[in-house]
């Protein structure tokens, strides 16, 4: 083994995840905003039931290294005491109908950018800048005084997660709560048979799934044999891009961390694919308007990204396989902003997006 230091491991460890991610995306179809819009447009569920099988595939391994130590899920900020309900409310809302308006999530205008959208490439720069300044820049007391009192806090209780407070009402083992949800998940999902016979959806999923199992797996690891602090954390990308783009203004007076390296080798990653299959070329705004409504969108995405702990990934799949109280809620908020934001712009009516979740059930198309 390599003497390397835990900053260098992280680093590592961050193009690696992020690397698989950039890849696996690149190579299949894998679009969380693409899958909201086939329910509402068409009705056509594989795409979301492709995102709700990542979910079950990171919540079953995820939970399944904890069970046997190489993760320690407590020590992630998914699972601290403070549950701060109005921000993932506001957050999932704003990022979802962000998203729409932006025709893309986070996770996806990296991908779009690493094969030439400069559409993509300006979204992901607007959505870092907005996620950075709500985070740490002048937003920061706005949101301290607005939104984060909006929280209960959970220290005095036993339960944190899900699946402990499952376990502390009824008696029976965490991971027996946590493996029922992730077989509930992908039974949903695998009672589509368009779904059950998209073997590259089922790949996808897979890969992005174990993916952000291999990313809590790695920090939880270095976090245990460092003596320094170090975040047991996995993918995102919310705020991520904003750090990435701070880390490589200020190269001399910042180190790189798990997340700016995933963000990079997920760049790196998803360019190396578009390059191999020749898919690499140039694109831009086709108006004015389109610019400004998409540049709106990502603005939006990085301020509610930031509010509700997460994006499509990091709350969706990195935060749902913690099995926080908050995933749920930020998931729900995501996909209902998403309808209402594409609703809004195809002239739709509340009534049209009400009628969309209603799609959302076993029995959709598909």
């Amino acid at each position: 083994m390599p003497d390397l230091s835990s900053a260098q491991w992280l680093v590592l460890s961050g193009l690696l995840c992020g690397l698989l991610l950039g890849a696996a995306a690149r190579a299949v179809r894998f679009c969380t905003f693409g899958a909201i819009e086939d329910v509402v447009m068409t009705g056509n569920t594989v795409r979301l039931r492709t995102w709700f099988f990542a979910m079950a595939v990171a919540i079953f391994t995820t939970q399944l290294a904890a069970h046997f130590g190489w993760v320690s899920l407590q020590d992630s900020t998914y699972l601290q005491p403070l549950f701060r309900w109005g921000a993932v409310i506001i957050g999932s809302l704003l990022f979802g109908f962000g998203m729409a308006l932006a025709g893309n999530c986070g996770y996806g205008s990296i991908i779009r950018m690493a094969s030439g959208d400069l559409r993509a490439f300006t979204n992901t720069i607007v959505m870092g800048i907005a996620a950075y300044v709500a985070a740490r820049g002048i937003l920061n007391p706005v949101r301290q005084v607005l939104i984060e009192p909006m929280s209960t806090n959970l220290s005095t209780r036993e339960a944190v997660s899900l699946s402990e407070w499952a376990s502390s009402a009824t008696g029976a083992p965490s991971l027996f709560f946590a493996m029922v949800v992730a077989l509930l998940f992908a039974g949903w999902c695998f009672a589509s048979p368009s779904f059950r016979h998209s073997k590259g959806d089922i790949a996808i999923a897979s890969i992005v799934g174990g993916t952000v199992c291999l990313g809590f797996v790695l920090t939880s690891q270095i976090a245990q044999n460092s003596f320094e602090p170090v975040a047991v954390e996995s993918m995102s990308y919310a705020l991520p891009p904003g750090e990435a783009l701070v880390y490589l203004m200020t190269y001399t007076g910042a180190k790189m961390d798990f997340a700016v390296a995933a963000i990079l080798g997920t760049i790196a990653g998803a360019a190396l694919v578009a390059a191999y299959k020749r898919e690499f070329h140039l694109e831009g705004f086709d108006e004015p308007r389109d610019m400004r409504r998409q540049m709106f969108g990502a603005c939006l995405m990085g301020i509610g990204g930031v509010l509700a702990g997460g994006c499509t990934v990091g709350l969706g799949i990195s935060g749902m396989a913690t099995l926080s109280i908050s995933a749920p809620l930020g998931v729900a908020g995501i996909i209902i902003g998403a309808a209402f934001g594409v609703q809004y712009l195809i002239g739709g009516r509340a009534l049209d997006m009400l009628a969309t979740l209603v799609r959302l059930d076993l029995g959709s198309r598909d």
